[in-house]
């Protein structure tokens, strides 16, 4: 298509995506700050038109930029690909003050393995500006490989560019005559981290243990074996074991609380750890014969039943409710009701209570039986997962303005490697939040801490496996 505009701008938090080929007539286009114009896997042509990307703004795609009739000033981001991808620049191109994005996905091979910007009819010119790096969750490059992610048909002038370095390895830049190439001087061995929290545990006198696979707790980032430690603090409580090199053996003893700690090392690269610790409670029987205790979704909501076959003396049933994702030191559970009981009798009771509304991810409900005495006991726990119902849940940043913290959350509805990055204006990594596998419907929190930081406007951008998108928060003193 053709369109002719005078003063096209994009801006705020919007994203454009070329669904055709399409040629720009017009004075001015603009890509202010917080907004994203990618242009897909097709071709912009600038017919006269001076496209600016400003401080903030962002040009992406693994289609073609042609603007040898017009003109490109990036004082932004240029993100070449799409998780990878090789996006064209046909023009006279300096790179100035602005940024390029390249990620490093699988391998050296161009447009498949990393993104790379392809510079063709004018020469590429690069005395200043940025280079931010990033690499896919996963994918760990070998010392000494090569990445060519840039090229210049007709020479590449200039060796200014800063490069920010991926947190995983440190990188060096060679400015050759048609090609600037990124080399892989060293990687850091990354230390395990805890993908999926075990939680705490509700037990009753006389339950069998309880087994975990901590492999589908604590991962490695470069994949290394790790070795699996417990300790608890009351064995006659909850004794704590590893059974297989890779199970943890949970066995309740007397009623009381305990907290277990285990620990994931990665013995053959860096050493270190990661740890999850849970509390464990162990009560006493129940005054009543419960038969059943289950929780079903219902959309935001849940509902939960439960039966008894008998009962002595019982006042009733409190409802209680905890997110799963909870930390061991936050023990509190959180009362939502009352369900008055049959006393004492014989022959079986149902009862059920509804829970609306309820946040993405884990959550876990027992039952507190009260007798009439005020003496009382609780319930076996049982857990339900209230799904996220798009690809991804972002909150925004609050308080916004702010100063210096900020917090906002984000949910994702299936598993997958998630990196989530703050930047400034000119394009430079202030913080990396997230970098590795995110569990999927579980509402996750993060921090930012502006306490070093500058008065301004600041992004944060979230890349997953299916999505990425950008927010703005601003810093004020």
């Amino acid at each position: 298509g053709s369109w002719t505009v005078n003063d096209f701008v994009i801006g705020g938090t919007s994203t454009t995506t070329l669904g055709s080929n399409v040629t720009l007539s017009g004075n001015l286009a603009t890509v202010n700050s917080g907004g994203d114009f990618s242009v897909g896997i097709h071709t912009l042509t600038l017919s006269g038109t001076a496209l600016t990307v400003n401080s903030g703004g962002r040009m992406s795609g693994s289609g073609t930029l042609d603007f040898s009739l017009g003109s490109l000033d990036n004082n932004g981001t240029i993100a070449p690909g799409a998780s990878p991808g090789i996006l064209q620049l046909n023009g006279p191109y300096d790179h100035g003050t602005g940024a390029f994005e390249i990620e490093l996905d699988n391998s050296m091979v161009p447009g498949t393995g990393h993104d790379q910007v392809a510079i063709s009819a004018s020469p590429g010119t690069f005395n200043g500006g940025t280079l931010i790096v990033q690499v896919t969750p996963g994918y760990v490059p070998a010392v000494s490989d090569e990445f060519t992610i840039i090229t210049c048909a007709n020479g590449c002038i200039g060796t200014g560019l800063t490069v920010v370095d991926p947190p995983q390895f440190d990188v060096d830049v060679t400015y050759q005559a048609n090609d600037i190439v990124l080399t892989v001087l060293s990687v850091f061995n990354q230390a395990p981290f805890v993908m999926t929290p075990i939680g705490d545990q509700f037990f009753t006198s006389g339950d069998p243990p309880m087994d975990v696979d901590l492999n589908t707790v604590f991962d490695d980032f470069e994949g290394d074996p790790l070795t699996f430690g417990a300790v608890t603090t009351d064995a006659t409580i909850a004794d704590a074991t590893i059974v297989g090199g890779s199970t943890l053996r949970i066995t309740p003893g007397v009623a009381g609380t305990a907290t277990v700690t285990v620990t994931a090392t990665d013995v053959s690269g860096s050493g270190a750890s990661a740890v999850d610790s849970l509390t464990v409670t162990v009560s006493g029987s129940l005054p009543v014969e419960l038969v059943s205790f289950e929780a079903r979704r219902d959309g935001e909501a849940v509902v939960l039943t439960w039966a008894t076959a008998s009962e002595t003396n019982n006042a009733g049933f409190e409802v209680e409710h905890r997110g799963a994702d909870e930390a061991a030191n936050e023990p509190d559970w959180e009362t939502l009701g009352f369900v008055e009981g049959a006393g004492t009798a014989s022959g079986r009771h149902n009862y059920d209570f509804r829970v609306e509304k309820l946040p993405p991810g884990a959550h876990r409900f027992r039952l507190r039986q009260l007798d009439f005495d005020g003496s009382f006991a609780f319930s076996p726990e049982v857990e339900v997962t209230v799904e996220v119902a798009t690809a991804y849940v972002l909150s925004a940043a609050y308080p916004n303005p702010f100063n210096p913290r900020a917090t906002f959350t984000l949910a994702v509805r299936e598993a997958q490697p998630v990196q989530v990055v703050v930047f400034d204006m000119l394009g430079r990594r202030m913080a990396l939040l997230h970098d590795g596998m995110m569990a999927a419907n579980r509402v996750h929190t993060f921090a930012l801490d502006g306490a070093g930081w500058a008065s301004g406007t600041y992004l944060y951008r979230v890349t997953g496996a299916t999505f990425s998108v950008i927010r703005t928060v601003v810093l004020v003193r």
